[in-house]
This record gives structure tokens, C-alpha cells and sequence, in this order.
């Protein structure tokens, strides 16, 4: 009698048993569910993290490039200067502005006469104007 007794008594408890089991395998889901939603965004954060520090590596080699090139720059301005110095006290550029200069004041002479040739043409076809 005590068997059949649990026996029935089972027979009645088994679909709330089934329900109990049921709940406890969709719990069991939801909470694999939950750790893979943790590891995916775990994931996402060390990407995240990663694509960070590739950017701000890559910006720091952009700053270190660009004070290299500015550098380079510098030093190259001041090579040029130098030379441009150099080249302005070099013997053959004196030679050669010396020579212009006296090209000049020949050129400059030249054209005093020529204006007072000209000076001299007009006031004698002006005065010849005048007196006819």
C-alpha cells in the first residue's frame, strides 16, 4: 500500500516535477547565455582596448615622424644658410657683383652723356625752331 501510495503520489507530482525540470534547464540556458554574453563582451572590450592603444600608438609615431622631419627641416634651413653665407663672402661672388657694379656705373656714365647729347640735340633743334 505504501508503494502504491508513492506511486501515486509521484504520478501526481511528475508534471510539476517536469515544470521544475524544465525551469531548471531554461535557468541553466539563460545562464550560459549570460557567460557568453560576458565573454562576447569581454571580447569587444579587449578590441576595443586594442584598436585604443593601435590608435594612439600610431599617433604617436605620426608626432615623433613629424618632429623628426621638423628637425630635418631646421637643420637643413640652417645648412642652406650657411651656404648662402659662404657663398655671399666667396671671392668669385665679390668678383662677380664687383664686375656688375662696375658694368653699372659704366652703363650709368653712358646714359649722363647720352642725355646730355640729347639735352644738347633737343636745345639746338628748339633754339633752331625759335630763331626761324
Amino acid at each position: 500500500a505504501l508503494h502504491a501510495l508513492e506511486a501515486q503520489v509521484l504520478k501526481q507530482l511528475a508534471p510539476q516535477h517536469e515544470a521544475v525540470l524544465e525551469l531548471e534547464a531554461a535557468a541553466k540556458a539563460h545562464v550560459v547565455a549570460a557567460k557568453e554574453s560576458q565573454a562576447a563582451a569581454a571580447r569587444a572590450k579587449a578590441e576595443l582596448k586594442a584598436v585604443l592603444g593601435a590608435e594612439a600608438d600610431a599617433q604617436k609615431a605620426y608626432e615623433q615622424r613629424k618632429n623628426a622631419l621638423l628637425v630635418e627641416r631646421q637643420e637643413k634651413t640652417s645648412a642652406l644658410a650657411k651656404a648662402m653665407s659662404k657663398l655671399d663672402d666667396s671671392p668669385e661672388l665679390r668678383s662677380v657683383r664687383e664686375s656688375q657694379e662696375g658694368g653699372k656705373a659704366t652703363l650709368m656714365r653712358e646714359l649722363e652723356r647720352t642725355n646730355a647729347e640729347l639735352a644738347k640735340v633737343r636745345d639746338a633743334a628748339g633754339g633752331g625752331a625759335d630763331g626761324a
